[in-house]
């Protein structure tokens, strides 16, 4: 028979018997308790010879009581007497699980029909395997109401209390008196002092507690035993798994009590007053004790009254959108109030993210990096227009878009196994469960991509999920601005840059979104024939519906944009985007869903599960051409053959798609851009055996000239005519650099006011002095490079020739 984990416990709060096998010898469960008349006691409980009080309360009996059934002597080595769990009847629990570390605890009920002072509670709790006394800690609250349905309470702990074993031991009724399987489970004593002593009137309590200890095995809290019976008359016992509401403990079906015993004194009636609840009410006539101890108040003293009301205003657990709590009135709380009475312990607040009311907010400001982790924060939003891939735990983002911008999303799982990834962007949230404004997956690998996410000023939710499995996914999320034209000073446009890398270039940006306009691919028949690489190539195994991304061997002009990396596709196509890579139901190009940036060769359902595909790169630059075949691949569910490959040449951009025998009737094949927008479809001019020559035109540039532009203060900016006549400045034609200080200069203008006149002498001759009043262009007149007398003519010419305005 063995000990099994605290998970069973939890198993059998919820009402589900353990199997009668070896399961029906564990100690892993729930809390229970021995029941008897108050006259009796389960062993001696008292071991401190100078106190006096007596026994008030007990939940057992000693070895005569009928609710307990013993064999007495003859048990185990020490000749102990045994409380038989009574498997002959169908139960299977030799105690129920009250661990600290677990999270474990158990309460049962107790009652007075007078004031009576509690000095010691005594405890029976037992350690599998111990040689000796193992339990060090007792944490205890005695409570005024039934904790069935709440959490744990705010516990007293004590630590070290006095315990000793009683020479009991937990067995099976079916065991043997001296079978040493039964030898295992000797029951300790534990005793806690009470200082002060809890007084307490008539009525009916709560005591819960849970336990540690230094064995490796519980502690377990043993069951109330009735001879003959499965359960005492009125068992009522309860129990917290592992932090969770306390529930009703049953063994099978039977609910059960718990062993525990009470000793004080009677008492007298203390005196009373006002007692101040957290929910600022006050209840009247409470002595000390019971207010503080069992209601949680605070009392007001003796003789104090209720009205007028002496307690302050309620206070309650305050979430902030940080997640962090204070307790606090609701007049203070600056956050979401909880209600009076609600506790910060365990903090109750979401944490940022965990849903639309508590979302992570982001002012966005581009680049946005941030790593994160969904798992935790639970499954809120199951409905939304991610499908099967809102399953998983999710977190939201409120997006504060200061103005209208264009952004690229991209969420990475950590690593490979943070897989299956689903990112969307909305206006409202809960997020539509219909069509959300931006929706993506991981589809295959680890991956999810937004692109070309336009976005007026205003508030937009952006939430991260899964399949449903994994359940949840450490990630890192990247909003950067959207790829753009940049025109160069030259006149000539680029796609696909970056504002900052278009800035380091000496180009002006066009706008996250922009491009050099619409390139035109244009396809014409070629008489290449197929060229066999599988015997040279690099074989890539994929499954169905998959792709892998190889590298191309140099940079390759795609819609005027650099590739060096290509996926091959297990369904007929290359894609040069990071997603899309698994999609079997081909249509015509071009199109806005997955897969997009791509070029379908022999686009259909295919299964490449058997047949690898090859790829191989040939040449020298600036001549080389990357190879990619299909060979004998049949379609999905099917046994035909499909032959066919694709040559991308590094030197003109363009491509060939070249076939050898097929069988497929309802393939496409031809050429998109990133966004699905803009393409070619050459689906009509394939046949066998056909070649076909795809390549790229660019357009014309966009871009108007820029040239030197001066401005105040002698600085020169690159900037077209217009714009730079519109800031006032002087346009010095067009692709003039800004080669300063011939620029912009204007020799003898000494005090740089943008005018020749008589108030440049004083500042020339300061300059001439050793002074450096102004610009030095300016005040080397002669254009010799140094500043001396030789530049007192020029000087003087310039001034009397009255050229006035600087050109």
């Amino acid at each position: 028979m063995r000990d099994y984990s605290v998970l069973l416990g939890c198993i059998l709060v919820l009402g589900l018997a353990p199997v009668m096998a070896d399961q029906v010898i564990t100690d892993e469960v729930t809390d229970t308790v021995i029941i008897g008349p108050p006259a009796h006691e389960f062993v001696n409980a008292v071991d401190d010879p100078a106190w006096r009080g007596g026994l008030i309360y007990t939940n057992s009996g000693d070895l005569n009581d009928p609710y307990k059934i013993t064999r007495a002597g003859g048990h185990c080595t020490t000749n102990g007497d045994a409380t038989d769990l009574q498997d002959n009847l169908g139960l299977g629990i030799w105690g129920f699980g009250c661990q600290v570390t677990a999270g474990n605890a158990l309460a049962d009920d107790f009652a007075f029909t007078d004031w009576y002072a509690i000095e010691q509670i005594v405890f029976y709790v037992y350690q599998t395997g111990v040689a000796s006394p193992s339990l060090n800690r007792i944490d205890y609250a005695i409570l005024g109401a039934s904790p069935q349905g709440q959490g744990q309470p705010a516990w007293t702990t004590v630590n070290n209390p006095p315990v000793t074993f009683v020479n009991v031991y937990k067995k099976l009724l079916s065991q043997a008196p001296a079978d040493p399987n039964g030898c295992t489970r000797q029951i300790q004593k534990v005793t806690v002092a009470l200082n002060p002593p809890v007084i307490l009137p008539a009525g009916q309590y709560w005591l819960a507690w849970r336990a540690s200890g230094t064995g490796t095995s519980g502690p377990w809290q043993p069951p109330v035993v009735i001879p003959g019976a499965t359960n005492k008359p009125g068992a009522n016992g309860l129990q917290s798994a592992a932090g969770a509401s306390f529930l009703p403990v049953v063994d099978g079906s039977y609910p059960q009590d718990f062993v525990f015993e009470l000793y004080g004194t009677s008492a007298a009636p203390p005196p009373v007053g006002a007692c101040c609840l957290i929910t600022g009410v006050c209840v009247p006539d409470e002595p000390e004790s019971r207010c503080v101890i069992i209601m949680g108040g605070v009392w007001q003293g003796a003789g104090t009254a209720c009205d007028p009301n002496p307690c302050p205003p309620a206070q309650g657990a305050c979430c902030f959108p940080s997640g962090s709590c204070a307790f606090t009135t609701q007049a203070d709380c600056t956050g979401t109030w909880l209600g009076a009475g609600s506790d910060c312990d365990p903090n109750p607040c979401p944490p940022p993210g965990s849903n639309c009311q508590n979302p992570l907010i982001v002012n966005l400001v581009t680049p946005y990096t941030e790593i994160n982790t969904t798992c935790g924060l639970v499954n809120d939003y199951s409905n939304t227009c991610l499908g099967s891939y809102d399953g998983g735990e999710d977190i939201i983002y409120a997006l504060l878009v200061p103005a209208a911008t264009c952004v690229d999303i991209t969420v990475t799982g950590a690593d490979p196994n943070n897989n299956w990834i689903g990112v969307l962007v909305d206006d409202i949230c809960p997020p539509d469960p219909s069509a959300c404004l931006y929706s993506g997956n991981s589809s295959s690998g680890h991956v999810a991509v937004l692109s070309n996410v336009s976005l007026a000023a205003g508030t937009y939710y952006l939430m991260i999920d899964t399949y449903p499995l994994p359940n949840c996914v450490q990630y890192t999320l990247t909003i950067t601005d959207c790829p753009g034209a940049c025109c160069l000073t030259d006149g000539t446009c680029v796609a696909g840059v970056t504002p900052s890398a278009c800035v380091a270039q000496g180009g002006i940006f066009q706008g996250s979104g922009t491009d050099c306009g619409p390139w035109a691919y244009i396809a014409a028949s070629c008489s290449n024939a197929f060229f066999d690489i599988s015997a040279t190539g690099t074989p890539v195994t994929l499954a169905d519906d998959n792709g892998v991304q190889v590298p191309i061997g140099f940079t390759f002009n795609y819609f005027g944009l650099p590739k060096t990396q290509v996926a091959l596709c297990s369904n007929g196509y290359l894609t040069f985007a990071p997603t899309g890579w698994n999609v079997h139901a081909d249509v015509g190009l071009p199109g806005p869903a997955l897969p997009n940036d791509m070029l379908a060769v022999l686009w259909d359902d295919l299964n490449c599960t058997d047949k690898p595909v090859h790829y191989q790169t040939f040449g020298f630059a600036p001549n080389r051409y990357f190879v990619a075949q299909w060979k004998n691949v049949p379609q999905y569910n099917s046994a035909d053959s499909n032959t066919f490959q694709v040559f991308l040449y590094e030197a003109d951009g363009c491509m060939e798609l070249r076939y050898g025998a097929y069988a497929t009737t309802d393939f496409h094949a031809g050429v998109e851009n990133h966004a699905g927008t803009i393409g070619t479809d050459v689906t009509a001019l394939v046949v066998p055996s056909a070649c076909i020559a795809i390549c790229g035109y660019p357009p014309p540039s966009p871009c108007p000239p820029t040239g030197a532009c001066c401005l105040a203060g002698y600085t020169c900016e690159l900037r077209t005519q217009a714009a730079c006549l519109a800031a006032g400045g002087r346009y010095q034609g067009d692709y003039v650099p800004c080669d300063l200080p011939a620029t912009c200069g204007c020799r003898g203008d000494c005090d740089c006011d943008g005018v020749v006149d008589f108030d440049d002498i004083n500042p020339f001759v300061e300059a001439l002095g050793g002074g450096t009043p102004c610009y030095f262009y300016n005040l080397d007149v002669d254009g010799s490079g140094v500043l001396d007398f030789d530049d007192i003519n020029p000087f003087v010419d310039v001034l009397s020739g009255g050229s006035g305005q600087c050109p």
